[in-house]
């Protein structure tokens, strides 16, 4: 595999100080307004405020952005709701549902349409996390051999994706696509956008609050320490914009 998406920006830095050959190449997402928790519609929870030491709030798997979300909701409200691994969202909405997990994550525009049915409620968005406004959560990487040999057609899939960011925000047509590949219905998608997704999330170009970034991978047990300037450098290797 060449280019991998939506990777874990602390994992990436983690796999990096072990050897692995990657680069960063783009920003997957910058910011957490995607990303909202859930229970189901009878749950006593109203917020996660409610949350006791026997609440249980998923994330994917250990590492994941959406650990590093929940861990930072429960230090966020002063909670003591424990962290359980339930998978990829799909897995996570199922676990929900039968109760074998307290409150779901997911990212738009994923089981919104159940929250318009009433099926579940929102109850905390990972934006809710002061210090991750500004963080770029989940990057875009490439093996760092391909990069090595073919730098251009790197550089030219970045700026193809940031043109394809603004054909999406731009062309109503972008929708019918999406309606057609994803089998999500029109305004589940406008909601999404709208609600979650501000354009400006999207831009690979955009990378900030890395040291935030570090500092959750070292609490998280993931760095030893904070990459150094150097480190930095060489593993972000963003193209510049437009090139």
């Amino acid at each position: 595999m060449d280019i991998g998406v939506a990777v874990a920006t602390g994992a990436a830095m983690a796999v990096y100080t072990k050897g692995a050959p990657i680069r960063v190449i783009g920003s997957l997402v910058t910011g957490t307004g995607d990303t909202y928790y859930y229970v189901r519609a009878d749950s006593r929870l109203k917020s996660l405020k409610d949350a006791t030491e026997n609440t249980t709030i998923a994330h994917s798997t250990a590492g994941s952005s959406t650990n590093l979300f929940a861990l930072g909701l429960i230090k966020t409200y002063n909670i003591k709701a424990k962290p359980m691994r339930t998978g990829d969202p799909q897995a996570t909405l199922t676990q929900v549902m039968s109760g074998q997990v307290d409150a779901g994550y997911a990212t738009s525009p994923f089981a919104l349409q159940f929250v318009d049915e009433g099926k579940i409620r929102v109850i905390a968005r990972a934006e809710e996390i002061p210090e991750t406004a500004n963080q770029t959560v989940r990057v875009i990487i490439v093996n760092a051999n391909k990069l090595a040999r073919d730098r251009e057609i790197i550089d030219r899939y970045i700026n193809a994706y940031a043109e394809t960011v603004d054909w999406i925000y731009s062309d109503p047509e972008a929708l019918r696509y999406f309606r057609e590949y994803s089998g999500t219905p029109e305004y589940i998608a406008k909601k999404g956008m709208a609600e979650f997704y501000k354009k400006e999330m999207l831009d690979p170009y955009r990378v900030s609050g890395l040291d935030g970034v570090m500092s959750d991978a070292i609490s998280l047990k993931l760095l030893q320490a904070p990459l150094t300037k150097e480190q930095l450098a060489e593993l972000f290797q963003v193209p510049q914009r437009g090139k």
